[in-house]
C-alpha cells in the first residue's frame, strides 16, 4: 500500500520537476517511512500514507522539492522520536524548518483548548513569515485531514470542522487557494450539518439535467459568436460547490428553489483586452442584470483573484453567472498563492522562500496577522483578530484625494478613519460619504468616497467596539481605552495609599526617603512602583493593608540597620499573628463561607488563621492543593499543579486539605460559545437548574464571529460537580465550546 502510494507521488512529481528530484524524494519516503513504522491511522492504514497524499496533493499545485519533502517529513518531529537537527543534517536547513514550522507545541501544557488552538497557530504564523510554504503545506495537511476525517468520532469530528470552517477555510479563500477552500467547506458542512449536505447533493442532482441543458445551449451560443469575432476561448459551465449554496440560502433566508445561479458559465480567453472584448459580446447577446457587474482585472482582490463577473438573463428568462478571465488568472483564481508562488519565485530564485516587496504589499492582510501575533498576547483576542482579518469579502472605497482604501464588508465610516491612521481614528466626529453627512457607525459600499470630520480631542468610547470591524480599529481602540484605564488607575491608587498613609501617621515622602519602594518587590508581586499603585487603584491591593505592610517593614529594617541579626523564623511567626488580627475585617468584607475560605479548609498546624483562595487557579474541593504564608494576608491556597504555586518560595509552603463537613459555596466562572440559535441560552440554564445548581450571575453577547457567548457564575460545591456540569452543558444542541474562567 505505502510503495503504491510512493509510486503515484513520484509520478505526479515528475510531471513537472526535474528526473534529478526522484533520489531525494525517495530518500524521504524511506525516511518517513522507518519513523512511522508501526504506527497506524484511526482508519487502521499505516501513517506514512497520510504524508504521502499530503505531498500529492502538493504535487497538483506543482509546488518545488522543498515543499514535497517537507510534506513527507512533516509529522515526523511530533509523532517520533528524530530533532529538527537531525532532519536538517539529513535534508537541510529549508525543509527543517517548514517541518519545524508545521510541528505542533505537543509538549506545551495550556490551559484551555482555545488557547492550545491560538498558540499552535501562532507558532505557524511566526513560520509563514519567514516561508509561505508553511500555509501551502498546512493547507494540504488539512485537506487530506478533512477527507479521511470519517474514522474519528462525532465529536472529534465536529470540532476538527469547526476549527476548519472557522480557520482553514478562510485563509485559504485568503491565498486564493479557491479549490482547496470550496473542498474544505464542503467537507465541513458534511460533519457540521449532514442532513443539509446530503439533502444539497439530491436536490443539485435533480436540477442538473435541466440545467445542463440550459448551460449548453447558452455555451454552444457563446462559442459561435466569440469564434466570428476571432477570439479563441474556452466556454464551459460550472457548478456552485454545496456550502456556497448553503450559505446563500442562510444569509438571505431563501429557499432552495429560488436560488438561480445554481450553474455557471466561465470563459477562458488569451489577452486581458479580450476579456473585455468577451464581455462586450456577452452583453450584446444577453441582456444583463445591473448591479452584478463586477471588474476584478481593474482592481484585483487580495489575494491577486483576476476576473471579470457579470449576471445574463438566458434565453428562457433564467439567470446566468459568467465569469470571464485569462488562463493565467484561471491558474492563480484555482490555486492562488501556490500557483503564484510556483509561477514567479521558484523561476527567479530557487532558494528564494519569500514573496518579493511589491507581492507581499497585495497580502497585507498576511502582515497584519503577523503585527497580531506580536502584539496580543491574549489567546481570545489573537484568534478573533485572525478570524476577522480572514474574512475574505471586501469593499473599495476613497478618499477625496481619489486615494483607494481596501476594508472588509461591513466596514464603517470609523474603521476608514483607523485605516488612514491611528490619531485620526482616535479624534473622529463624523463623516461625509458621496458628499452628504453620516454617523461614523455608517456601513461602507464600494466606491464611495469618503471625507472625515475630525476634532482636536480624542473622542473614543467604549461603544465604539461595539460597530467597528477591522482589526485595526478594535485593537487601536482597545488599546487607547486600556491606557486611559491604566492612567486613571495609577492616579486612584496613589491617591488611596497616600490617604492611607497620613491616617497611620506617616506620608508617602518619609516612606519614599527610607527607600522602601525601590524594594517594593520583596513585599508584594509587583514590577515596581508605578505597578503597586495601578493594581491598588484596580483593587487588586487593599491600600490599607499596603501601608500598614510597609511601615511595619520599615520598623523591622531598624535592627538590621544597627547590626542586629534577623531571625526568619520569628519574623514569620510575627506575620501570622498580624494575619490573625485581620481575620475578622476579612470575614466581614468576603463573607465567612462563600469564598470557600478557612471554613472549607484545614492548615496542617495552625487554627484561627486567615484562609484565601488563589484567584489564579481558585482551586475546588477534590483538587491536590497547597498552602503559602503570604505576608500580612494568612495563607493562600493553590491547586498544587497552578504554575505560581510550582515557582514559589518553598520556605513558606504549608500542608493543606479540604474539610470534609464544609458545606462552603464555590463561585465559578463558565464560558460558552454555541451557535446563535434561538433557545439556546434557555436550554443551557434549563440543564443547569434540573442539576441542582444556583446561577448567580449572567451576562450574554454576540461576538464578531455570530457565535453566541454565555459567561454563566455557578455555585458549584467541588470539581467534581464541575466536570459534571461542564460535560453536561458540553452535551447540549448547539454548543460549541465550554471552558472555566478565572478571576
Amino acid at each position: 500500500m505505502a510503495n503504491d502510494a510512493y509510486t503515484s507521488l513520484k509520478e505526479k512529481c515528475l510531471g513537472y520537476l526535474d528526473l534529478s528530484v526522484e533520489p531525494i524524494l525517495y530518500k524521504a519516503y524511506r525516511f518517513a517511512h522507518n519513523l512511522h513504522a508501526g504506527q497506524r491511522r484511526k482508519s487502521g492504514e499505516p501513517y506514512i500514507i497520510h504524508p504521502l497524499a499530503v505531498a500529492e496533493i502538493l504535487a497538483e499545485f506543482k509546488m518545488d522539492e522543498t515543499s514535497l519533502i517537507a510534506a513527507i517529513l512533516h509529522d515526523v518531529v511530533e509523532d517520533t522520536h528524530v530533532s529538527p537537527e537531525e532532519v536538517s543534517k539529513e535534508f537541510g536547513e529549508p525543509v527543517a524548518a517548514l517541518v519545524e514550522g508545521l510541528t505542533k507545541l505537543a509538549k506545551v501544557q495550556f490551559r484551555s483548548s482555545q488557547e492550545k488552538m491560538a498558540e499552535n497557530f501562532r507558532k505557524m504564523i511566526v513560520a509563514m513569515s519567514r516561508d509561505i510554504r508553511v500555509i501551502i503545506v498546512k493547507l494540504a495537511d488539512r485537506t487530506h485531514n478533512m477527507r479521511t476525517l470519517r474514522a474519528l468520532n462525532l465529536e472529534k469530528r465536529q470540532r476538527i470542522a469547526e476549527e476548519t470552517l472557522e480557520i482553514y477555510a478562510p485563509l485559504a479563500g485568503r491565498l486564493g487557494m479557491y479549490k482547496i477552500k470550496a473542498e474544505l467547506e464542503d467537507l465541513c458542512l458534511r460533519e457540521l450539518k449532514p442532513s443539509v449536505y446530503y439533502s444539497l447533493i439530491a436536490r443539485v442532482a435533480q436540477k442538473k439535467t435541466e440545467r445542463d441543458k440550459i448551460i449548453e445551449q447558452a455555451r454552444e451560443h457563446l462559442s459561435t459568436r466569440l469564434q466570428e469575432s476571432e477570439i479563441k476561448a474556452k466556454v464551459y459551465g460550472r457548478a456552485k460547490h454545496f456550502y456556497s449554496i448553503y450559505r446563500k440560502m442562510s444569509d438571505k433566508q431563501i429557499e432552495f428553489e429560488d436560488i438561480y445561479d445554481l450553474f455557471a458559465l466561465r470563459v477562458i480567453v488569451d489577452t486581458p483586452n479580450e476579456c473585455y472584448e468577451t464581455l462586450g459580446i456577452i452583453h450584446n447577446i444577453y441582456r444583463p442584470v445591473p448591479g452584478r457587474f463586477k471588474d476584478f482585472i481593474a482592481m484585483p482582490k487580495a489575494n491577486l483573484y483576476q476576473s471579470l463577473h457579470t449576471t445574463i438573463v438566458a434565453a428562457k428568462g433564467e439567470l446566468l453567472e459568467v465569469q470571464i478571465r485569462t488562463a493565467q488568472m484561471h491558474h492563480i483564481a484555482e490555486n492562488g498563492i501556490a500557483a503564484h508562488w510556483a509561477y514567479k519565485e521558484r523561476r527567479k530564485d530557487p532558494n528564494n522562500t519569500q514573496l518579493n516587496p511589491a507581492d507581499f504589499e497585495k497580502f497585507k492582510w498576511l502582515k497584519q496577522i503577523v503585527r497580531h501575533q506580536k502584539e496580543l498576547s491574549d489567546p481570545d483576542e489573537f484568534l478573533e483578530a485572525v478570524k476577522v482579518d480572514l474574512f475574505d469579502e471586501e469593499v473599495y472605497v476613497f478618499s477625496p484625494k481619489g486615494d483607494v482604501f481596501e476594508l472588509r464588508k461591513g466596514a464603517t465610516c470609523l474603521d476608514f478613519a483607523f485605516a488612514i491612521h491611528t490619531d485620526l481614528g482616535l479624534k473622529t466626529t463624523g463623516a461625509k460619504i458621496n458628499g452628504r453627512i453620516a454617523t461614523l457607525r455608517t456601513r461602507l459600499h464600494s466606491g464611495d468616497v469618503i471625507e472625515l470630520l475630525v476634532g482636536n480631542k480624542v473622542r473614543a468610547t467604549k461603544d465604539w467596539l461595539n460597530f467597528t470591524t477591522t482589526t485595526k480599529a478594535r485593537n487601536k481602540i482597545r488599546a487607547w481605552l486600556r491606557s486611559e484605564e491604566r492612567t486613571h488607575s495609577k492616579q486612584i491608587g496613589q491617591e488611596m495609599f497616600e490617604d492611607e498613609l497620613t491616617k497611620l501617621g506617616s506620608s508617602f515622602e518619609k516612606l519614599q526617603k527610607s527607600g522602601v519602594f525601590q524594594e517594593i518587590n520583596k513585599y508584594f508581586s509587583v514590577g515596581g512602583y508605578e505597578d503597586f499603585v495601578l493594581q491598588i487603584g484596580y483593587g487588586k491591593i487593599d491600600a490599607k493593608g499596603a501601608a500598614n505592610k510597609l511601615l511595619n517593614a520599615l520598623q523591622l529594617q531598624k535592627p538590621q540597620e544597627s547590626g542586629t541579626a534577623t531571625d526568619t523564623s520569628k519574623t514569620l511567626q510575627q506575620e501570622m499573628q498580624e494575619a490573625r488580627s485581620l481575620q475578622e475585617a476579612f470575614k466581614q468584607r468576603q463573607g465567612k463561607n462563600r469564598a470557600g475560605g478557612e471554613d472549607a479548609v484545614r492548615v496542617q498546624g495552625m487554627t484561627g488563621i486567615v484562609v484565601r483562595m488563589a484567584r489564579c487557579c481558585e482551586p475546588l474541593p477534590g483538587q491536590p492543593i497547597v498552602g503559602f504564608v503570604s505576608r500580612s494576608r494568612g495563607v493562600t491556597v493553590h491547586a498544587a499543579s497552578c504554575q505560581w504555586a510550582l515557582s514559589n518560595d518553598p520556605a513558606r509552603r504549608v500542608d493543606c486539605s479540604w474539610n470534609v463537613v464544609s458545606t462552603a459555596a464555590h463561585n465559578v466562572r463558565v464560558r460558552i460559545t454555541a451557535h446563535d440559535k434561538p433557545g439556546i441560552l434557555a436550554a443551557i440554564t434549563k440543564m443547569v437548574s434540573t442539576s441542582q445548581i444556583n446561577i448567580a450571575g449572567m451576562e450574554c453577547f454576540t461576538n464578531p464571529q455570530k457565535r453566541a457567548v454565555i459567561l454563566l457564575k455557578l455555585e458549584l460545591a467541588d470539581i467534581h460537580q464541575l466536570k459534571d456540569i461542564h460535560q453536561k452543558i458540553e452535551a447540549v444542541d448547539g454548543v460549541i465550546h465550554v471552558e472555566r474562567t478565572m478571576g
